[in-house]
């Protein structure tokens, strides 16, 4: 029998720390618990994962933009052109990486969410050719820790339902995840919730002391894919009420890092630091810090010295509590306050299409008055999650073991 390969699939390497830690987690577990089994990537960054993992990996898509033309018509008629063929093209690529392998793998991730602005012929897409594939050449397909909603878009939803219906294994990140597939009509009778991926992740010690420096982390936020037609007003109004709001906590005399968990976050941070700064000419340069990172590891090393953090990016937000860092959510979805809750400190949660900065500055002063007994609570919920991580990632180790050789 030819020795078995195993997979992973997704967007990954294209500068979202949170996919990739994902990655980084079931890499290293598969590393210690299968050190014979190859294996290699499908990804959005091929070139990253490449040399930041270790593995081989391929382009995901085909189609990466064009050129314009300078009239809205013909760029119009390109687009659809690129998007039909690309659809083609990336269904074939998929279904040639896919029959290689006897175990593909979605490593965590938002992968079967709507919160953010995705096209059918994307993700969705692509979801549903790699589990088409599977089927057809037995192929074991596990996604692992998803997390999920109920899309409002009816072609999306049915291409994230027919993937989830034909993966050989699933399991999500929590329970409204695996409510909304449940809402998708997939059957998830059988599916477990297994803590997100990066609760794999080694965190570094809480340091005890008070550094009087507070994170924000920024995103580059406008709406999800329902929103699209009020995107730039979406995003006019969450800078101003961010600007306002860092401007009051360095006016209070805290200093802040700004914090981001993609790399299309950087300019919105850099943005904003210099418009702060350029109001308030008397503060030092240090007042405010930026220094980009590149994955979850090196973000935690930022964020564990910090008094309070105030994040969006879903993974910004768990890493922070998992660093046991008192931690305020300004959630663009389900899964925000999910996790709020799950750490007990859901009264710490905003909603970031109506967020208003008069009730962001209380939530951070009643964070601060309790973050010396809320940090211990933290870390030991955080190791207790974990603990359920490790003990059920048996699941995908069975399964690995069982699938067929494939060469």
């Amino acid at each position: 029998m030819p020795s078995r390969r195993v997979g992973f699939f997704g967007k990954l390497g294209a500068g979202n720390y949170g996919n990739d830690g994902s990655l980084e987690a079931l890499l290293a577990h598969l590393r210690n618990h299968h050190p014979t089994i190859p294996v290699d990537c499908m990804a959005a960054g091929p070139k990253v994962v490449e040399q930041r993992y270790g593995i081989p990996a391929v382009d995901l898509s085909w189609d990466r933009g064009g050129l314009r033309s300078g009239s809205r018509l013909l760029d119009r008629g390109l687009t659809a052109l690129r998007v039909g063929l690309g659809v083609g093209v990336d269904a074939w690529r998929i279904a040639r990486w896919t029959r290689r392998h006897s175990v593909a793998i979605v490593p965590g991730m938002g992968t079967f969410e709507s919160t953010m602005q995705v096209r059918p012929w994307q993700t969705p897409w692509s979801l549903f050719a790699l589990a088409m594939s599977a089927r057809a050449f037995g192929t074991s397909l596990a996604v692992v820790s998803v997390g999920a909603s109920n899309p409002p878009d009816p072609i999306t939803r049915i291409l994230l339902a027919r993937a989830l219906r034909l993966a050989s294994q699933r399991s999500f990140r929590d329970e409204q995840s695996r409510t909304a597939a449940s809402e998708m009509g997939v059957d998830t009778s059988h599916d477990v919730v297994l803590p997100d991926l990066a609760f794999a992740l080694p965190t570094p010690p809480r340091l005890g002391s008070t550094s009087g420096t507070i994170g924000i982390g920024v995103i580059a936020w406008y709406g999800a894919e329902y929103e699209r037609a009020g995107a730039d007003a979406i995003n006019v109004r969450y800078r101003a009420v961010l600007q306002d709001f860092l401007g009051r906590v360095v006016d209070s005399g805290h200093n802040v890092r700004l914090l981001v968990g993609d790399d299309i976050d950087v300019p919105v941070a850099i943005d904003l630091r210099d418009a702060v700064l350029a109001e308030r000419p008397w503060l030092a340069a240090d007042a405010i810090v930026f220094d980009p990172v590149s994955t979850l590891g090196e973000y935690m090393s930022q964020v564990v010295a910090l008094d309070a953090v105030v994040a969006s990016r879903f993974h910004n937000v768990l890493c922070a509590l998992m660093c046991g860092v008192p931690t305020i959510a300004v959630g663009y979805g389900a899964k925000h306050r999910v996790l709020m809750e799950r750490f007990g400190v859901s009264r710490f949660s905003h909603e970031i299409r109506s967020l208003d900065v008069d009730d962001l500055e209380r939530s951070l002063e009643a964070l601060l008055a309790e973050g010396d007994r809320l940090s211990p609570q933290l870390l030991d919920l955080a190791a207790a999650e974990r603990q359920v991580l490790v003990d059920r990632l048996s699941t995908v180790d069975d399964l690995i073991s069982s699938s067929r050789g494939r060469g």
